[in-house]
């Protein structure tokens, strides 16, 4: 089930040449009503989400 629309998610493989000329296949789930795309490393974020990125800080230059 999508976790935009709640629409029918679909699987599909993708098959092509890396960087390295090795052929790669990977696997990804589509919604069929809204598009969005699911893989693996999303899927297994959305579970462990891990540490929250913290931004640096900036300073902003005033100029008089």
């Amino acid at each position: 089930m999508c976790g935009r629309c709640r629409g029918l998610m679909a699987v599909e493989s993708l098959s092509g040449m890396t960087t390295l000329n090795a052929f790669r296949a990977s696997w990804q789930v589509r919604c069929i009503n809204c598009g969005n795309v699911e893989d693996m490393v999303i899927r297994l974020n959305r579970l462990e989400p891990g540490l929250p990125s913290i931004a640096p800080s900036r300073k902003i230059a005033v100029r008089m």
